[in-house]
């Protein structure tokens, strides 16, 4: 096996050719610049020795110790040289071009940060591997305490990549969970809705709210004034479903007719035959009603007021209203259904 004729070049260095043409008697040759002792000169294409042949001092001028010809052809490789800072390999780099594989780095035994990115010397955060179940490993992405990494970040960098309409989304379908019972999200701010078990609208969950609103006490016309001791009412809305509890109590009361309504709903009572809410009571007091008959009463189709009623347990379950009183408390609860 020969040996290598010339300076042993490296693999962490880049080299410049330089080609001169030499007038009758030259000697010096000025270069575009050079490493002393980074570079290789040939005359002709015999390569010359540094310090007999020529010499290379200082950085700019190849001085030949014997002139050359007219004619001559004197090259000047020069090597430039770069090293990687810090660098510490020790197994699990893989970097690749043709083959297709650019980049693999591999943590051999336990999780924990694979890269590690600074600033200043300071951690800003990590890509590490973490066993978040039994038996599956899960990249993560650690911003560390200067910044936090958002969903909308990895969202938006993923979609610059899509040609269609945005989606982040998993490669197949109901087979990935999101978060676990020991590895929670906190909060999820939605400006839709979320399809629960099913991806057609019946299965769209669009809405929850939970509030407070102000019973008050109504006639059928007008509607009347009163003094109330109580007025407390809370509501819980699921989707289109909406329970209401209700407590008031009226110490004066005058005006509203023959009919006792229940006003200040927060919403009202959609629309169709089928969407009457049928309350429950807890208490009645003071209300003067007929004898064998039962409380009752209803909230109409697209109206937001509870029309409190008896019904005869003798005349085949007649309906009818009951005498508006001065003063009298009730203590509800109703279910029904909203647009």
């Amino acid at each position: 096996m020969s040996g290598y004729i010339g300076t042993q070049p490296v693999p962490q260095a880049t080299q410049n050719r330089e080609s001169f043409t030499a007038t009758s008697s030259q000697t010096s040759f000025a270069t575009i610049g050079y490493t002393p002792q980074f570079l290789d000169v040939y005359l002709n294409g015999v390569h010359l020795l540094n310090g007999t042949d020529y010499t290379a001092t200082n950085g700019s001028d190849v001085v030949l110790t014997t002139a050359a010809a007219s004619g001559d052809v004197l090259e000047v490789v020069s090597y430039s040289t770069y090293e990687v800072n810090s660098q510490n390999y020790t197994g699990g780099l893989t970097v690749d071009n043709d083959g297709a594989t650019v980049l693999t780095v591999d943590r051999a035994t336990s999780d924990g940060t694979i890269i590690d990115v600074q600033k200043n010397g300071t951690t800003v955060g990590s890509i590490g591997t973490d066993a978040v179940t039994t038996g599956s490993n899960s990249l993560t992405i650690d911003s560390g305490s200067n910044g936090t990494l958002t969903l909308e970040g990895m969202v938006k960098a993923l979609n610059t990549k899509h040609t269609g309409t945005p989606r982040f989304q998993p490669t197949t379908d109901n087979a990935i969970d999101l978060g676990s019972g020991s590895y929670r999200f906190k909060d999820l701010y939605l400006s839709g809705g979320v399809y629960l078990g099913g991806t057609g609208s019946a299965n769209l969950l669009d809405s929850y709210e939970e509030g407070t609103w102000t019973p008050v006490i109504e006639g059928n016309s007008p509607v009347g004034t009163g003094v109330y001791s109580i007025q407390f009412g809370s509501y819980i809305k699921v989707g289109n479903l909406v329970t209401a509890n209700g407590y008031v109590q009226s110490m004066v009361h005058t005006g509203g007719g023959s009919q006792i309504k229940i006003g200040g709903f927060p919403f009202t009572v959609a629309s169709g035959a089928d969407q009457y809410g049928v309350p429950s009571y807890g208490e009645i007091t003071t209300l003067t009603k007929s004898s064998d008959t039962v409380l009752s009463g209803y909230m109409l189709p697209t109206d937001s007021r509870m029309l409190i009623t008896q019904i005869s347990t003798t005349s085949s379950g007649t309906t009818s209203n009951i005498a508006f009183d001065v003063a009298f408390s009730v203590l509800f609860t109703v279910t029904y259904r909203v647009a």
